[in-house]
């Protein structure tokens, strides 16, 4: 599978190849992690395009009878007129129409729709208006190009916010995704703005999950009660509206991966996924374990063989935490072969022991459970356990290595080093011989 991008973020072009594990390297501020987040906006949108579609009218239909009902709120009096009240309050209002809608009772949604009317006397011009627009979303049916679009714009937005194309810029963007010679997408943008969308064909991943700072474990809390900027309340005005919303924003991929760590208490890993997690737990000397009590990640320490002690994730190493992140997705069975696992700098809180270690991990998953994988990072420790590693294993067919560097036009580009792995090196070791020779 072949990631071809022009003029994406900083990234003025590139090609990179899906087939087990990729890695991008390179020194920060080069596109490394954009690579990461399209993927991720990307085959989030796609595979769950029907879900948010859902979803969102849901959203949509509840905020249009709660402006009905605020409407007759101030035209008619509910101690005169109890039995409105009843008919027009949200939730009441919104399980009537819910229930004929995932029944497809359309005509019966319109009769109910003329009975509410019938029961105002002169209603007014705002009230007749609502109904009409609750009609029209509810009969309304788009075609599911229009519905990929919205989705990936909205997830652009998450990732991205509004700057997925270059800034001060008038260059035209590109995004295609093809396996072998068949294409499977295209998509182009401008000002920020996707302008056309072609789906050739069905995506290979039906799954996506991004990890970077391992820190989101103690801020559960925080994360869980944070809104991302893919729940849009209102299509007009948007910019406006997500800036000025009270609630605190994060990242959709930061939403994803703490729901699916909070669900692994509910599963139990089989006897092929507990051997990686019995891999961490000799590694970190203990176990995480989601307590839905504390709100927190508590993770078990072992102090002998009879005793352990519990930690709140607030006290334990930010290493422990990383893997302990990898440990949780494996046992929660969130991550197979058409789920791609996407690691951001991952030898960011890891001492270089234990990014040798991570890096034995990684390939673990790749060869032993056929788990793709894109991996970015700026550590030659990493890129290198990672080439030993993945030799020993004999998946070098299925590894591909890039490097991202600054173009003289202050843009980046990726470049297949796969057989040239001496460049990779030479920038990342290059800091370390300038202070140690100067």
């Amino acid at each position: 599978m072949i990631l071809t991008l022009k003029n994406i973020g900083i990234i003025k072009d590139t090609k990179i190849a899906f087939n087990g594990l990729t890695i991008i390297a390179g020194k920060n501020d080069t596109g490394k992690s954009t690579v990461g987040k399209l993927m991720f906006a990307i085959v989030k949108a796609l595979s769950r395009f029907e879900q948010d579609l859902h979803e969102s009218q849901q959203k949509r239909i509840f905020e249009i009878i709660e402006s009905i009902y605020f409407q007759v709120r101030r035209q008619y009096s509910f101690v005169e007129n109890g039995h409105l009240k009843k008919e027009f309050i949200p939730p009441y209002f919104f399980r009537q129409i819910e229930k004929l809608l995932n029944n497809k009772e359309f005509e019966e949604i319109e009769i109910v729709l003329e009975n509410k009317i019938n029961l105002l006397k002169e209603p007014s011009n705002k009230i007749i208006d609502y109904i009409h627009k609750l009609k029209k979303l509810i009969v309304t049916k788009e075609d599911k190009k229009s519905i990929i679009s919205r989705a990936l714009r909205k997830a652009f937005i998450s990732e991205f916010g509004f700057e997925i194309t270059p800034k001060y810029s008038k260059l035209k963007s590109s995004i295609d995704f093809s396996e072998g010679e068949n294409n499977i997408f295209a998509i182009e943008l401008a000002n920020n703005e996707i302008t056309e969308f072609t789906l050739y064909d069905e995506v290979f991943f039906n799954d996506v999950t991004f990890i970077d700072a391992p820190i989101l474990l103690q801020m559960y809390d925080v994360i869980s009660s944070a809104s991302t900027m893919l729940e849009i309340i209102n299509e007009d005005d948007k910019e406006q509206r997500l800036m000025y919303s009270s609630r605190p924003k994060v990242s959709l991929h930061i939403k994803d991966l703490i729901s699916k760590l909070e669900n692994s208490q509910y599963f139990s890993p089989d006897l092929f996924n507990q051997k990686f997690s019995e891999n961490i737990n000799k590694l970190i000397q203990g176990k995480f374990q989601f307590n839905k009590k504390q709100k927190d990640f508590l993770f078990r320490k072992a102090i002998n063989q009879e005793k352990s002690i519990k930690l709140k994730s607030i006290n334990t190493a930010s290493g422990i935490k990383a893997f302990g992140i990898l440990q949780l997705l494996m046992e929660s069975d969130f991550i197979d072969e058409r789920s791609l696992l996407i690691i951001d700098e991952p030898e960011t809180h890891l001492h270089p022991q234990w990014q040798i270690e991570y890096a034995r991990l990684i390939i673990m998953l790749v060869a032993e459970y056929n788990i793709p994988v894109l991996l970015s990072s700026h550590s030659p420790y990493i890129i290198q356990a990672l080439k030993v590693f993945s030799e020993k294993n004999n998946i070098q067919d299925k590894t591909k290595y890039y490097l991202a560097e600054e173009t003289k036009d202050n843009m980046s580009k990726i470049s297949d080093v796969t057989n040239d792995l001496n460049r990779v090196f030479k920038i990342l070791s290059e800091p370390l011989q300038d202070l140690v020779w100067s």
